[in-house]
């Protein structure tokens, strides 16, 4: 489902090019699907994607911790990576740490992503239920948010 907030500036012209297109995932049970979508929009439009996985706390993490947990979170976003992928698009890896609603947030901004796809979870309302990730991001985005289904 492809949502438009109330946070997406409603008074310019729509225009259907996703140039940078950020992709949250929590490594939950579709993820590989819901990345194989981020992958063919970005395919479609010659997009640069971003991955990012958000962990609510790392300061218990020692530096060598810090820097094993980063490998894993590389290695894990790499594994979505479709095969030939980089013949197409350009993929960035990125690790958060705090709340992963305000972190997503952050990151629609920092990367100026025209497009976010994430997990609704398998509860259909999920991005409707205040409280919920997908709730806060899709109800303060200033990008649209293509949810899908896990």
């Amino acid at each position: 489902m492809l949502t438009v907030g109330a946070g997406v500036d409603g008074g310019k012209t729509p225009e259907v090019v996703f140039k940078h297109i950020l992709f949250p995932t929590d490594f939950g049970t579709g993820c590989t699907r819901e990345a194989a979508f981020a992958f063919s929009i970005g395919q479609e439009h010659d997009a640069t994607l971003t991955l990012l996985r958000v962990v609510r706390h790392l300061e218990h993490c020692s530096e060598d911790g810090l820097t094993l947990k980063r490998e894993s979170v590389k290695r894990q976003l790499r594994d979505l990576v479709p095969s030939g992928a980089e013949a197409w698009c350009e993929t960035n890896f990125r690790l958060a740490a705090g709340d992963p609603a305000g972190e997503i947030l952050h990151f629609v901004e920092k990367t100026k992503a025209d497009l976010m796809v994430m997990s609704k979870g398998a509860d259909w309302l999920a991005g409707h239920v205040p409280g919920t990730t997908a709730y806060k991001v899709v109800s303060k985005a200033h990008s649209p948010v293509l949810t899908v289904r896990s």
